[in-house]
């Protein structure tokens, strides 16, 4: 197997044009097999192919460079308010980018947000005085009711962020506190609010669900101060603060306008493993939709049980051997994080064997997660899973034979693929 190639662990277009180079990261420790017997799991429905990928912009530092809307827009005045106008925000963000937390953000999930006014400078809303701080959310929400103003809904937040785009930051698809000069000219969203979440996290309207509260941590502040790590700064990262405990970090702005009735997308629950039926021709158009493996379509086998028994021969092994590992067919969808799942396949197609994962999208699309591809071969391979180890699976093409096989695990949302 030395020819098996590493292929990209990250999301979709962070390794594009970087065929033939390995850009993931090996995993730390191997699972250890479960000596039960799995329960029977029944096979779910699949839904068909949809038409394209989703394309995504990065926090790695190759991210692609974007059009600074920003600089069409004036440096703020005193008590500037921006008019938002109705629109649907993608909120939350990509499966598997850096520093994400799956358990409290959506995967770019389409909610709409009625129109409303924001101040374009976190309180006191002038470009010559620093953003207020040290006070609770109940303060904040008094002095924001004293200028006949509300505070902000959290989505309401995200979409003044965003705008109609999927940035992840205020100053596009990276952070660049150094745009941010010049009274916050340059770090203004699509629709003309500047500097959110870039100086101090600010409080908004909305408490956090029963889920995620931590002890007095209950309630929902957007964005991060500037002595935090750059990915605290994300358009849809959500964190959880104490409303009652003022703090030198956190400030706030005013909204104006109706207070919207809005709820924060809710994560699917799912099995932590289900077999999922997926023909050949279902299985291929996946592999179309992800530019990292779509040239591996034409002529796309998937996984069957004689590629089991071969395994299972090459490596002078028998089905007891498996010791509790169930090798899948068809398609694996895995949930081993709270708020976060992906499909797992396997099989050959144009001239190499590979195994795929791949992170379903709200609207039917996929983002490559990880790949392994054997090129210009096409030995059996398997990917096998057991339900006393939910973090992660097994692949072989040579079961329990050194260097032919490896784990496939998932951490904080990332999937790694690695060979052992």
């Amino acid at each position: 197997m030395r020819s098996a190639r590493f292929f990209s662990v990250l999301v979709t277009l962070l390794c594009a044009g970087a065929a033939g180079v390995g850009c993931g990261s090996e995993a730390d420790g191997a699972p250890s097999a479960s000596t039960g017997t799995p329960a029977t799991t029944e096979r779910a429905a699949l839904p068909p192919p949809a038409a394209e990928a989703v394309a995504a912009d990065s926090d790695e530092d190759d991210a692609p460079a974007v059009d600074d809307a920003a600089a069409h827009f004036a440096a703020p005045r005193a008590g500037e308010q921006v008019s938002v106008p109705a629109g649907t925000v993608r909120a939350g963000s990509l499966p598997g980018s850096r520093s994400r937390s799956p358990l409290r953000e959506a995967d770019l999930v389409a909610v709409d947000v009625p129109a409303f006014r924001m101040d374009r400078l976190p309180y006191p809303n002038d470009p010559a005085q620093p953003p207020r701080t040290q006070v609770t959310r109940p303060q904040a929400e008094a002095l924001c009711a004293e200028r006949g103003q509300r505070l902000c809904d959290e989505l309401e937040w995200e979409r003044a962020c965003k705008g109609d785009s999927t940035n992840d930051y205020v100053t596009g698809a990276r952070f660049r506190p150094e745009s941010c000069s010049d009274a916050y000219a340059g770090c203004t969203s699509p629709v003309g609010v500047s500097a959110l979440g870039v100086a101090v996290a600010e409080w908004t309207s909305s408490p956090a669900p029963r889920a995620l509260r931590a002890e007095s941590a209950t309630w929902m502040t957007r964005g991060a101060s500037t002595d935090t790590d750059a990915t605290e700064h994300r358009c849809g990262a959500r964190h959880l603060s104490d409303p009652s405990a003022p703090n030198l970090r956190i400030g706030f702005r005013c909204c104006s306008g109706e207070a919207p009735s809005l709820s924060y997308p809710a994560h699917e629950s799912y099995a932590l493993h289900e077999l999922m039926e997926a023909d050949d021709a279902t299985l291929a158009g996946y592999l179309r939709q992800m530019p990292e493996v779509a040239r591996f379509a034409e002529g796309f086998v998937g996984t069957t049980s004689r590629s089991t028994a071969d395994v299972l021969t090459r490596g002078q092994k028998t089905e007891e051997d498996l010791a509790g590992w169930r090798p899948i067919t068809g398609l694996l969808r895995w949930s081993p994080t709270e708020g976060e799942h992906v499909w797992v396949f396997s099989g050959s197609g144009a001239g190499a064997s590979l195994i795929v994962v791949a992170h379903p999208m709200p609207d039917g699309t996929l983002v490559h997660g990880a790949s392994f591809v054997f090129e210009g071969e096409t030995p059996p391979v398997i990917v096998a899973y057991s339900p006393g180890t939910p973090n992660a699976l097994k692949w072989s093409t040579c079961w329990d034979c050194a260097g032919e096989g490896g784990v496939i695990m998932m951490r904080d949302g990332r999937v790694t693929i690695a060979q052992r």
